[in-house]
């Protein structure tokens, strides 16, 4: 999967260049909701026991381990990575903020908004305005 630069492109010809190399469609997103909910608590549960020193047991014992780094801090790493594998971006994981590239009918290209606990997508972000205002999604 490419990595996207975030950068606008003009092409000249009144267009702007796509600057994602996915875009999700609506059902896709649904489907992908409950694989995200896991995620966001994970990430949240780890962050909590690192910020208070606790220890949990990790999925990353089996690596070697720099001693100066806790293992929750590495598995806390490869959740993040997750995301951007899948070419999602997590925005914000205490909030449950989480953007997916779509293409509108019109061939603008948008950031789907999901936030933890809605059942879908019902809002998008322009490019332009990522984390400002969340319009409702064209019937």
């Amino acid at each position: 999967m490419g990595r996207n630069n975030h950068v606008l492109l003009n092409t000249g010809m009144g267009r702007m260049a796509l600057i994602f190399d996915r875009h999700f469609s609506v059902d896709e997103v649904a489907k992908l909701i409950p694989w995200v909910e896991t995620q966001l608590k994970r990430i949240r549960r780890l962050r909590t026991a690192l910020l208070r020193g606790m220890t949990e047991p990790t999925a990353v014992t089996d690596q070697l381990i720099p001693d100066s780094f806790p293992p929750q801090l590495f598995e806390l790493f490869n959740l993040m990575r997750s995301f951007e594998e899948r070419d999602i971006l997590l925005r914000d994981p205490e909030i449950g903020m989480v953007h997916f590239p779509h293409l509108l009918g019109n061939g603008e290209e948008v950031l789907l908004c999901y936030l933890q606990g809605e059942n879908e997508p019902y809002y998008y972000h322009s490019l332009a305005d990522r984390y400002g205002l969340r319009l409702p999604l064209p019937s």
